[in-house]
């Protein structure tokens, strides 16, 4: 792991004092404690926690400036929480990349997929019953880090605002 200078501080330390959200930046900091202490499934999973919370907390604020497709996602997700309805909390959940893509446009196409690898490997992690037996999926801690900075450089620090946005001749505008 590389550090900056004498302070000690390693890459991923920098980027974490980045994260705008105070609360993603403590569940992104969960993460890599768990990283770091080498519970690496816990570390993956605490990753996920952490993206899917910093889109639900972009997304409230979109909605909030009036956006249409933002407003309909957190009416449905306010709505699921209402009803405690854990079905559809799975599917929010197993479609919350694809809002965040093209709902949201909060992603580049190369974000998305590296983001996508990390809601498989929490996939993997998080319900190790569905493995072949004797092989519970077992990350490397590579594998951990380069989620944990995907998640950092491609999502977490960045401000809560629309990546792409459409002009009126429907050409897009970067």
């Amino acid at each position: 792991m590389s550090t900056f200078g004498s302070l000690g501080h390693s890459d991923i330390d920098i980027l974490a004092l980045s994260v705008r959200d105070r609360e993603s930046r403590r569940l992104i900091g969960e993460a890599i404690t768990a990283y770091r202490g080498g519970a690496l499934r816990s570390a993956v999973m605490s990753t996920w926690i952490a993206v899917a919370y910093d889109i639900i907390a972009k997304a409230r604020e979109i909605a909030g400036q009036g956006e249409a497709s933002p407003k309909a996602f957190i009416k449905k997700l306010d709505d699921a929480i209402a009803a405690n309805d854990k079905r559809k909390f799975q599917t929010i959940e197993s479609e919350l990349l694809t809002e965040a893509n093209s709902g949201l446009q909060l992603l580049a196409p190369h974000e998305y997929e590296a983001l996508v690898r990390l809601q498989t490997d929490r996939h993997l992690c998080a319900h190790p019953a569905f493995v072949v037996e004797d092989e519970l999926y077992q990350p490397s801690p590579e594998l951990v880090r380069a989620h944990i900075v995907h998640a950092l450089q491609y999502l977490l620090i960045h401000a809560r605002y629309r990546a792409k946005a459409l002009s009126p001749d429907s050409t897009l505008i970067c």
